[in-house]
C-alpha cells in the first residue's frame, strides 16, 4: 500500500492586522538543509502543496521589514495542516518607539547563511515581483572590491609606488559600507648624494550607511619622511 501524500504546510504574513502581500518564504528543511522559496498572495496566504515530515525554519521577508523566523514541527497526519501565522516587524522603527538594534543581529544570528543569501538576493532586486533568476541562481553580491597598484614609476628625480584598496558591500539589516586604504612611497633617486629622503603616506576610510538619509565616515591618515 502506497503511503499517504505528506500534508502541505501553509500560513499568511501579517504586518499588526493587515496581509502582506509579494512577500518572500523561505521553507528551510533542518534536516537535509534544503529550501523552498514561495510568496504570499494578495491576502497574505501561502501555501506548500505537499512537504516531508521534519522541523521547518519558515522565514518570510519583504523590502521595508526586518526578516522573521518561526520554527515549525510538520508532522506525517494526513488530515492535519500545518498551519502558521508570521508577523512581520517595520525596519525603520515606529516614531516614537525605541528603536530595536538587537532584534537585526538577533533574527540574523538565527537565520542560516544559505537563506541570507536569498534575502540579499532579494533586496537587490525590483520591488514587489518576483525575480525568476534571483529564485533560481544563489549568487552572493554582498560584497564587492577592487585593487590598484602603481609601482616604482619614475620621474627626474624621484619615483613612486602606490597601492589602493576598496571594499564594499551591505548587511542582512540593510545597512551598505565601504572601506577604503591606500598606501604610497615616494623616493627621491639619491645619485651620488650622500643623503636623500623617502616619504611614506597611509590612509584608511570607512562609510556606513545605516539607511539613504544617513551616513557615517571615519578616517585617519599617517604621513612620514625619513632621511637616509
Amino acid at each position: 500500500m502506497a503511503s499517504p501524500p505528506a500534508p502541505p504546510i501553509s500560513g499568511v504574513v501579517r504586518h499588526l492586522q493587515s496581509p502582506v502581500s509579494g512577500a518572500l518564504v523561505i521553507f528551510y528543511n533542518l534536516g537535509d538543509t534544503s529550501l523552498i522559496r514561495s510568496r504570499t498572495l494578495n491576502d497574505g496566504t501561502f501555501v506548500l502543496a505537499s512537504a516531508p515530515i521534519g522541523v521547518y525554519d519558515l522565514i518570510a521577508y519583504k523590502k521595508g521589514f526586518l526578516p522573521s523566523l518561526i520554527r515549525v514541527w510538520h508532522q506525517a497526519i494526513p488530515e492535519k495542516v500545518s498551519s502558521v501565522e508570521i508577523a512581520l516587524l517595520p525596519r525603520r522603527p515606529v516614531p516614537g518607539s525605541a528603536p530595536k538594534v538587537t532584534d537585526i543581529w538577533e533574527v540574523r544570528s538565527r537565520i542560516p547563511s544559505d537563506v541570507l543569501r536569498e534575502i540579499e538576493l532579494e533586496e537587490g532586486g525590483e520591488s514587489g515581483d518576483a525575480s525568476p533568476i534571483a529564485d533560481r541562481v544563489a549568487v552572493d553580491r554582498a560584497l564587492g572590491g577592487e585593487v590598484r597598484t602603481v609601482a616604482d614609476v619614475a620621474g627626474t628625480e624621484n619615483s613612486l609606488s602606490r597601492t589602493a584598496v576598496g571594499v564594499r558591500g551591505g548587511l542582512p539589516n540593510g545597512w551598505k559600507y565601504q572601506l577604503r586604504g591606500e598606501y604610497s612611497v615616494l623616493s627621491e633617486d639619491p645619485g651620488d648624494a650622500e643623503a636623500f629622503a623617502t616619504g611614506n603616506s597611509a590612509g584608511l576610510a570607512l562609510d556606513v550607511a545605516p539607511s539613504s538619509d544617513d551616513r557615517l565616515r571615519v578616517a585617519t591618515r599617517r604621513n612620514s619622511i625619513s632621511f637616509g
